[in-house]
């Protein structure tokens, strides 16, 4: 998907910081925000949707910027189409930009205490994944989860606080957070299979390294076949009674465990830069479409 987007980017510098910061990527953060907050809102604010839709688009790009600064090694032989590796945006151009990106973040979250308190968490969890000493994700399959609970977690729980605005949440939707999160831990379990060699080369011990793929794919299947449905079924039942819910988990799961099998007879770089990708634009699906199906049940009911 980089790659692409990096072909069409070329040598504009605007397109370039796009590309740097991943917003197809930080859109989908704000999107589970926003999923999130309509399911628990009796009566949502289109001024407290659209901020918390912001706010995480925002501080994923700044913080997926500070995490281009730092592996820009390991990206000179895994990624090397990216901006950073091919000189269009200097290291000092793309802090900046990252500083940026938090600034205009902040702004967006000011209109709610929960929203404020959110990004200033997922600053910490980014700076935590990212930056020297800690580095997180280069603690094998704790980078995964880590991944993970920051692309879902944060987003789904401060979504929830935002709109009972409260801090106390009900036990069923604390559930699907985790579901919803288990969900994309599928994705991000694959994630490195496309960077094994790289990674090698820099001494970076990621999860498809340190256990191979014969661990690792059977886990991420495993967590498509049991957060799948557990998701669809809190939804269904606690949120919304629509049967296209389950209509999108049954497309989504066949779609996962067909993908990650594919990749488990063959594990190689190629194979996996094309299940990462596929990966992503399943779960993108899952959650755009459940976050279609609650603003039509909101609104429109």
């Amino acid at each position: 998907m980089e790659e692409f987007f990096s072909k069409l980017a070329g040598k504009n510098k605007i397109l370039n910081y796009l590309l740097l910061g991943r917003p197809w990527n930080g859109a989908l953060i704000g999107a589970v925000a926003v999923l999130t907050y309509l399911l628990l809102s009796s009566n949502p604010s289109l001024v407290l949707l659209f901020s918390a839709f912001m706010t995480f688009l925002l501080f994923y790009m700044g913080g997926t910027t500070l995490n281009d600064v730092y592996d820009i090694e390991e990206d000179k032989h895994n990624m090397p189409f990216r901006p950073l590796s091919k000189k269009e945006i200097s290291l000092k151009s793309a802090k900046l930009f990252a500083v940026l990106m938090y600034f205009l973040g902040f702004i967006f979250a000011s209109v709610s205490f929960y929203l404020l308190l959110g990004a200033i968490v997922f600053v910490i969890v980014g700076v935590l994944y990212s930056c020297p000493p800690f580095r997180i994700d280069r603690k094998g399959i704790i980078a995964n989860i880590g991944l993970a609970i920051a692309t879902i977690l944060l987003p789904a729980l401060f979504g929830g606080f935002l709109a009972k605005d409260s801090f106390i949440l009900p036990q069923n939707f604390l559930l699907l957070c985790l579901f919803m999160t288990g969900v994309y831990l599928s994705v991000t379990l694959i994630k490195d299979f496309k960077d094994v060699e790289g990674d090698k080369k820099s001494g970076k011990m990621t999860a498809a390294i340190l256990y191979g793929p014969n661990k690792i794919i059977p886990l991420a299947i495993l967590c498509a076949v049991l957060f799948i449905p557990l998701s669809v079924y809190y939804i269904y039942t606690f949120y919304m009674d629509n049967i296209l819910a389950w209509f999108v988990g049954l497309i989504t799961l066949l779609g996962f465990v067909t993908n990650e099998y594919i990749l488990f007879n063959n594990p190689e770089p190629k194979q996996g830069v094309k299940a990462f990708a596929i990966g992503r634009l399943l779960a993108m699906f899952f959650y755009y479409s459940l976050l279609v199906l609650a603003a039509y049940h909101k609104f429109l009911l």
